[in-house]
């Protein structure tokens, strides 16, 4: 669990805040008193999380335990005397928010009380009132786990949603939250909360309660709130693979999912769909499809949430706009009847709405596959496996099912199609195909066994009218040639087999708005100016926004400063928080920015050395007061910094140039001050102790760290 940092206010210390769900509360405890048994203490708090920082100087304490839903990271909050009293009501799954100065934050509670428990070392918060905090600085003056001052003025709120059981699921809705203040603790004194916040008297040990029941059929969970259980949900469709055998009879296939409250495609869900035979299986085909699920089972599998699409119990719907009807939706299902009612149109056509914007804005990559799908002109290693996303331009089926072939194009390349002399260009010009451009390579994707799944699931009769994102495609030698046909010109092609994938993908999305731009690099610039609207929509982008990301610990604990205090300070090494822009960047050559190192040796490789490819290159930032520093970007920082876009030679990897140059056209072209993690240091030539101060002639250097580049769809967030 990690804080958050609240905007400055001027004048005054910083606000922290810490959110998550409650995953254990611990009931509001009398502190100890002088004369008690010790024996007694030790039995009552034998099931506890100790007193906390404050417990010797308050009369009672409530401890809670929060989780992040996402990251499931947890965090420990010790509530006392006031407080204790007006959130005494905390039980588990309740979401709580808490904010304000003089919230105290630390690494970890290593006091004597706290037991040797899995929480011992969780970063901890504490509640209290000034004159608690202030008697336990006063206990701890030198310790490093706790502030060592207090701001002068302490204002806390604390937000809370009471949850709700949804009938018939195991998911949860949540009460509109409630906000309680400082001031509100110190109203009708004498008056314990229990009076103003009742529970409920159906409220269960668990912390839930029961919904009363609703006229409508199912109540719907967002993917942002889902918990372990049985749970009905929709989701937009952003990558599938298709379905295959089982170890047993039945037929399995992964979908992932996203929507409003887990827009990105690096946070989508993930479901395992399993069913009983092919003809069961989802009749996906579409990024962009809208698919239903009722009675899903939410596990949670390596820190992830994961479904589960059983053939017994889950119902699901596939829904997507009719091709010669955008105003009705195409409604698919294997079962024999299912329900839609006017709540279900409405929320259908909220996500189809919401899609359309969102997967053309989001530039992450779904789990598993970390990088853009390459370009056909970049392939020429045989044996790998790739990803690319092409136009299918001719569907050769004269050898039967069993060798299909699909002629296929995407745009990059230096030569001429129409004047190639490859297979492909002449199995093209027999059949009297037109290219849709000149420009560009044309390769091969051969189906050895696969191709009566696709037809069987849809795919084949559509594969000339979409772009098609290909996965796990390996790259072989070709096999066979054609009668006559003397080329060289294409000894390499690809095999779609088991274990490949395939789906269509709209013509807005980041990947098919690069390729066409090889063929039309201006259409991106011209398209506020085109007539079509639909095209307008999809290529008219103006500065493309970008901002950085930085630790929120960092953020929460350093202070912002200037780049001319960084350039005069003399202590070095040192670590400083920068709000500047960019206003240069070299090489200015994109192709420049990375280059071969060599590799120590490792023992199991026989001592033989290798080379990598590793980013390097400077950033020149200008803050407010005009002040400019050159930092340096390298190795592993530059990585975290370009995070999805892997080092490499940049002269053949078009796909990897065109996605860094259109970050740092975004970067020059961003009128507003981002946040930067610098670190100053010496050359390793000139050794120094830390912190020492450095001479006028000491060479200083700057170097970024820790900061995330993130690129305009991730806005969503």
């Amino acid at each position: 669990m990690v804080a958050t940092m609240m905007p400055r206010a001027a004048n005054a210390a910083d606000v922290l805040g810490v959110q998550g769900t409650v995953k254990r509360a611990y009931p509001l405890r009398e502190l100890r008193t002088h004369g008690a048994s010790a024996a007694a203490d030790e039995a009552r708090d034998a099931f506890t999380l100790g007193d906390g920082p404050c417990g010797p100087d308050a009369a009672r304490v409530l401890t809670i335990v929060l989780e992040n839903a996402r990251t499931f990271e947890s965090c420990v909050v010790f509530l006392y005397d006031q407080w204790a009293d007006k959130m005494r009501f905390l039980q588990r799954h309740y979401k709580v928010r808490i904010q304000g100065r003089g919230l105290v934050m630390a690494p970890y509670w290593d006091g004597d009380s706290l037991d040797d428990t899995e929480d011992q070392q969780l970063p901890y918060y504490v509640v209290a009132e000034r004159h608690l905090l202030k008697k336990a600085l006063e206990r701890f003056p030198n310790a490093r786990n706790f502030p060592s001052a207090l701001p002068r003025g302490i204002s806390i709120d604390i937000t809370y949603g009471e949850p709700l059981r949804v009938g018939e699921s195991d998911q949860l809705r949540y009460l509109p939250p409630v906000t309680i203040y400082a001031r509100d603790l110190y109203r009708d004194k004498d008056t314990r909360v229990s009076s103003e916040t009742p529970v409920s008297a159906s409220q269960n040990a668990r912390g839930k309660r029961a919904l009363q029941k609703t006229t409508g059929g199912y109540m719907y969970t967002c993917l942002g709130d889902l918990i372990p259980g049985k749970a009905d949900l929709y989701g937009v469709v952003v990558n599938f693979s298709l379905p295959k055998r089982t170890r047993g009879t039945d037929y399995s296939m992964t979908v992932n999912i996203v929507d409003e409250s887990c827009p990105r495609r690096e946070g989508a869900i993930q479901i395992m769909v399993f069913q009983s035979s092919l003809e069961r299986m989802p009749r996906l085909l579409y990024v962009g499809d809208i698919i239903r699920f009722h009675k899903l089972t939410i596990n949670k599998y390596n820190g992830n949430l994961q479904g589960v699409c059983s053939s017994q119990f889950t119902r699901y719907l596939v829904l997507r706009e009719k091709e010669n009807d955008p105003n009705e939706l195409e409604q698919l299902t294997c079962s024999e009847s299912w329900t839609f009612d006017v709540a279900d149109q409405v929320r259908a056509r909220e996500l189809v709405n919401w899609s359309k914007q969102n997967l053309c804005a989001d530039t992450t990559f779904c789990a598993g596959y970390p990088h853009p799908p390459m370009l056909l002109s970049e392939i020429v290693s045989i044996g790998c496996y790739v990803d690319v996303v092409v136009k299918v331009l001719f569907i050769d089926q004269s050898r039967g099912e069993h060798y299909v072939r699909l002629i296929v194009w995407d745009g990059s390349g230096d030569g001429d199609a129409s004047k190639s002399n490859s297979s492909a260009a002449l199995l093209l010009a027999k059949h009297s195909i037109a290219l849709p451009a000149t420009q560009g390579v044309l390769k091969q994707i051969v189906f050895d066994s696969c191709w009566g799944l696709l037809r069987d699931m849809g795919f084949a009769y559509k594969l000339l009218n979409h772009w098609c994102r290909f996965r796990n495609l390996p790259v072989e030698e070709k096999q066979q040639r054609d009668e006559g046909d003397p080329s060289t010109d294409d000894d390499v092609e690809l095999r779609f087999r088991e274990g490949s994938s395939l789906v269509f993908v709209p013509e807005g999305m980041r990947d098919v708005r690069d390729r066409l731009a090889l063929v039309n690099p201006k259409s991106t610039e011209a398209a506020s100016d085109d007539d079509d609207a639909s095209a307008s929509v999809v290529l008219d982008r103006p500065v493309e926004k970008v901002w950085t990301i930085i630790p929120k610990h960092i953020h929460g604990k350093v202070p912002v400063t200037s780049l001319e205090d960084v350039r005069r300070s003399g202590v070095v090494p040192r670590k400083y928080l920068c709000l500047a822009r960019v206003v240069r960047i070299w090489p200015e050559d994109i192709t420049k920015i990375t280059k071969v190192v060599q590799k120590q040796p490792q023992p199991q490789s026989g001592g033989c050395a290798s080379s990598e490819y590793i980013y390097s290159f400077v950033l020149r930032l200008q803050d407010v007061d005009s002040c400019t520093l050159d930092m340096i970007v390298y190795g592993s920082d530059a990585e975290h910094f370009l995070r999805g876009i892997p080092p490499c030679d940049l002269m053949t990897s078009t796909s990897s140039r065109i996605v860094l140059s259109k970050r740092f056209v975004a970067l020059l072209r961003n009128p507003q001050p981002l946040h930067w993690c610098i670190k100053a240091y010496t050359p390793a030539t000139s050794s120094r102790s830390s912190g020492a101060s450095v001479s006028v002639t000491s060479v200083v250097r700057y170097r970024l760290f820790d900061t995330l580049l993130q690129y305009q769809g991730d806005l969503l967030v």
